[in-house]
């Protein structure tokens, strides 16, 4: 389960990629194959968007957690799927800013 403890139900498997050739490898097997994938970034997902399903492959995105861009005169920040808000927040907090 995730942080929304209500729920509770074990994937089919958790595939762990490190490499963008790898989770396009995992996507392209579940795809030949029609097998669903759930993503799942990092963090405590509460509001249940990445529960896994007991037929398909929970696909964890939590080693790509770099921050690519931060504009701050756009408040825009540019992150991979494994980046979590506190992550964001400490990025940018010495400027003033906090990511909520």
């Amino acid at each position: 389960s995730d942080g929304l403890t209500a729920y509770r139900q074990l994937p089919l498997v958790v595939v762990l990629p490190e490499t963008v050739a790898q989770v396009s490898r995992v996507l392209k097997y579940c795809n030949d194959r029609n097998i669903r994938v759930v993503p799942r970034g990092s963090g405590t997902s509460l509001s249940g968007g990445a529960l896994p399903l007991e037929d398909a492959v929970l696909l964890v995105m939590s080693r790509f957690n770099r921050i690519l861009a931060i504009d701050y005169p756009n408040r825009i920040v540019v992150a991979q799927p494994g980046v979590t808000n506190l992550g964001i927040t400490n990025a940018v907090e010495q400027d003033g800013f906090y990511y909520a």
